[in-house]
């Protein structure tokens, strides 16, 4: 069985931001940085798991001149991101494996984990957690299904690559470390404008959770 991580770190992480280079554009409607505008957080350093070329980075660095790093596997949208972003700080790797020892203060994890192996999920959410802080904020934008489905990746039909679309947020409510604090929600088709959307295959959600400090937290 094809290994997702390789597949992305070797091809298809690059061929996914020819794809899409010329549409990333980040704006007060990117639902994640309208959630961040909601709720007026104030992060001083934030950390974008697959963050392409770092156009969101480079918003929000502008508008709440904090610190930005961008964890990547596509070797080309990191050095179009360094040519054109040179106050972002870009690392090639993927979720499951991520080189820094840093912690954040908000994390940004938008539309990654549906592409993510499922023996691969654990270590992602682990790493996930380790780079937070106590008290610090998460954004998890992905699909929302009804019920978690599996199809596979349309980009790539001959291979055995595949998208898992669940819930993410509750995997990190369920570990009763996270509180589910807000979502936006709207449809795949138009991720900009905040809509009800009925069909579940086509629904996305953006989570806000916050990561509690336990040591505050008394037994039950």
């Amino acid at each position: 069985m094809t290994n997702q991580q390789d597949t992305f770190l070797a091809s298809e992480g690059n061929k996914w931001f020819e794809r899409n280079k010329n549409s990333l554009l980040a704006d007060e409607k990117d639902l994640p940085i309208r959630i961040i505008t909601l709720y007026n957080l104030k992060p001083k350093n934030i950390l974008e798991i697959g963050c392409s070329n770092g156009f969101r980075l480079r918003f929000l660095k502008k508008k709440l001149m904090c610190n930005c790093t961008g964890i990547e596997p596509s070797e080309q949208a990191i050095e179009d991101g360094k040519n054109k972003y040179k106050d972002i700080r870009f690392v090639r790797g993927v979720c499951s494996n991520i080189p820094l020892n840093k912690t954040f203060d908000l994390i940004i994890v938008n539309f990654v984990l549906h592409w993510v192996d499922r023996n691969n999920l654990n270590k992602c959410i682990s790493e996930i957690d380790r780079l937070l802080k106590t008290n610090g904020h998460l954004i998890l934008g992905d699909f929302l299904p009804d019920k978690p489905t599996i199809n596979k990746y349309h980009h790539l039909p001959e291979s055995d690559v595949k998208t898992f679309k669940q819930d993410y947020a509750n995997l990190f409510v369920s570990s009763k470390e996270y509180i589910h604090l807000a979502h936006l929600s709207t449809t795949h088709s138009n991720l900009k404008k905040l809509i009800s959307e009925k069909n579940s295959n086509e629904r996305v959600s953006v989570s806000l959770l916050l990561k509690k400090d336990l040591s505050k937290v008394k037994d039950d």
